[in-house]
């Protein structure tokens, strides 16, 4: 049995037995800002880096026992200098799509302050699509070509998060996190056209880390 597959094991049960046991719910959901900074080893081709900042929609839900769960879904950019063309020194972007999934339990400070610590799953997806004009001389005068490429990174991951949600009112909360991810599976996929001629590969994309800073505001009902 993988690791992956003993965790959302492990993962079931604790939520079963949170659910069986528990009684009523409080809810939180809302916005935050995601700078995420990722860190990827591409096989074959060594380390890769990218920032990532995302716009996320959260949910945040508590039982009355500590039990919570959270879940977010986010859309951004992609900004590195490590996926480019050969021998080019530009910043590559492109869009990026991310969800994670997590449950955990929360401790309270008063009546305001929260704190949860969870367990996360994730999926990420980043595209970055990349350019570049090649002239030379020849004996019939200068000719230019093109290198187009497009890279699709796909991004499995499993961590642990910290939660803190302020309540400023009975309904609104300011919250903030950090999550920390290892990449437990991923691959990256990539076709292009190099002066007339077509290729494409997949390389398996995994470890190295995820930080993933947030901050926004909730409704909390």
């Amino acid at each position: 049995m993988t690791t992956t597959k003993k965790i959302l094991l492990a993962a079931a049960a604790v939520i079963f037995g949170a659910l069986a046991f528990g009684e009523g719910w409080s809810h939180s959901v809302g916005l935050s800002l995601t700078p995420a900074y990722y860190s990827v080893k591409i096989k074959g081709e060594g380390d890769r880096a990218a920032f990532v900042p995302q716009l996320s929609a959260r949910y945040f839900g508590e039982m009355d026992n500590g039990f919570c769960l959270t879940g977010t879904v986010g859309a951004g950019l992609v900004v590195s200098k490590d996926f480019k063309l050969e021998n080019e020194d530009n910043v590559s972007t492109g869009p990026s799509f991310g969800l994670s999934a997590g449950a955990g339990y929360a401790f309270h400070f008063g009546e305001r302050w929260t704190l949860a610590v969870l367990g996360s799953l994730s999926f990420d997806w980043m595209q970055i699509s990349k350019k570049k004009v090649i002239s030379a001389m020849t004996s019939f005068g200068r000719t230019t070509t093109s290198w187009t490429q497009k890279e699709n990174l796909f991004l499995f991951g499993i961590g642990a998060e910290a939660l803190g949600l302020f309540r400023l009112t009975d309904h609104i909360s300011l919250w903030a996190s950090l999550a920390v991810r290892y990449f437990d599976a991923g691959t990256l996929k990539r076709n292009g056209d190099n002066q007339g001629k077509s290729y494409e590969s997949s390389l398996e994309a995994r470890g190295n880390v995820c930080f993933t800073p947030s901050i926004g505001a909730a409704w909390t009902f």
